[in-house]
């Protein structure tokens, strides 16, 4: 076998063993295992699978050590029964071979002549963007952060590569080792992307998360003082109640009305200081909407509510405080530049279904992209991200967005289906 084979078959075994991981975690949970553990597996399954096809380059040989080696790295590397586990590394090899006989027939029925490295580059290429479509479909609105853009670059890659090798076949003049090769670094280089791919992927997602858990903690922590504030101020109305009272009656006698109203008013105002603007029960909720209304009572604004929600935990924390604490960071943006600021909240769960209501005054300004309504403030960047994060919730939950823009109120409405939320 010549080098240049050996380095293309090596390359190309290495590119078949990552897109059957990919496929793997279309069907198993990833266990916390550590990436050295994880590269570790891949490397073996890869080196053993390669070194049986070296030997003695028998399909069915090669096929078995494969379907053995993803299974344990299914058993190893992921959650779910052996069975489930067994049926999802036939599934991948399955998928796999599918897409070798796929480019056989096309070409053997529209009587292309293509050579043999050209064709394993074809199909290696076919099945991974195969996968990417599946995990479309499988993780719609859960797990992907990357953009279109850079989604439509690697279709790009996936498409260059193919001309590529096309041409390399073309290129007779180069001989046979160095076509070989050219296709084993085309090979290398798709690896390379979509390891890439993901590892962005991953640093989005971290991003997301970190940043979600920074605001819920704050959202908490003015939760905790808005409460604590509250408490205290109930402690000093009930010990100073007496003198209120005697006060406001010696008004009374006295018929200074005004100054009685005035005193009211002022006991009114110091019952409200820090209060708490809601309390439905669900902490959650609470801890968001009483930190967004306490940011809008400072800019003056006439906030209305209609809380239907019940006190049980009824999605996960992280994505209601997601949703809700984008959607109403946004509101407060759109506040700011008001000159007429009324904010109003709806949240009702009924049935499974989680429905929120969210309108709010704005300048009349809207900044708009192709597809989505764009923020406004200086760093665009972190909290475009946000918006990004609020609609992934609603992809994840199978919900629906619907905005209604007029002169001066933007309204949000949205409706999430959290009983058939992919688990």
């Amino acid at each position: 076998m010549k080098a240049a084979e050996v380095f293309f078959d090596a390359v190309f075994n290495m590119f078949s063993v990552y897109i059957i991981f990919r496929v793997l975690r279309l069907f198993l949970e990833k266990k916390q295992v550590s990436g050295i553990l994880r590269g570790s597996v891949w490397i073996a399954i890869w080196a053993v699978n390669w070194g049986i096809y070296y030997k003695w380059d028998n399909f069915f040989a090669t096929m078995g050590s494969m379907l053995l080696g993803t299974y344990i790295a299914a058993v190893v590397l992921f959650e779910g029964s052996l069975v489930r586990k067994a049926l999802a590394a036939a599934a991948a090899l399955a998928l796999g071979l599918v897409m070798e006989d796929f480019v056989l027939i096309f070409t053997e029925h529209f009587s292309f002549s293509i050579d043999k490295t050209f064709g394993s580059l074809l199909s290696s290429v076919l099945f991974m963007f195969t996968v990417l479509l599946l995990e479309k479909l499988f993780y719609y609105g859960k797990t992907d952060m990357v953009s279109a853009e850079d989604q439509i670059n690697i279709i790009v890659i996936l498409a260059g590569s193919i001309f590529i090798g096309e041409v390399l076949v073309k290129a007779e003049t180069l001989g046979e080792s160095r076509i070989m090769f050219g296709h084993g670094v085309l090979c290398l280089m798709n690896v390379s992307t979509f390891f890439l791919y993901d590892k962005i992927n991953e640093a989005y997602m971290q991003k997301a998360e970190k940043e979600a858990a920074a605001q819920s903690a704050l959202m908490y922590e003015k939760q905790l003082l808005l409460m604590e504030q509250s408490q205290k101020n109930i402690h000093a109305l009930q010990h100073d109640i007496k003198n209120h009272m005697l006060l406001i009656s010696s008004y009374l006698e006295k018929r200074e009305y005004d100054s009685a109203l005035e005193y009211i008013g002022s006991v009114t105002g110091a019952m409200k200081a820090n209060a708490q603007f809601v309390n439905s029960g669900n902490m959650e909720i609470d801890a968001i909407l009483n930190y967004i209304f306490a940011r809008a009572d400072k800019l003056s604004c006439q906030i209305e509510t209609k809380i239907e929600v019940p006190e049980r935990t009824f999605m996960p924390a992280f994505d209601l405080n997601v949703l809700l604490g984008n959607l109403l960071d946004n509101a407060l943006e759109a506040l700011e530049r008001a000159d007429s600021r009324y904010l109003y909240v709806g949240l009702r769960y009924e049935r499974g279904m989680f429905l929120v209501s969210i309108y709010n005054t704005f300048d009349g300004v809207i900044k708009k992209g192709r597809k989505r309504y764009l923020t406004r403030k200086p760093d665009s960047e972190r909290h475009g991200i946000g918006l990004q994060n609020a609609e992934r919730v609603v992809g994840k939950y199978r919900g629906e967005i619907i905005r209604d823009v007029t002169d001066t109120v933007f309204k949000t409405d949205i409706v999430l289906y959290v009983a058939a939320a992919p688990k």
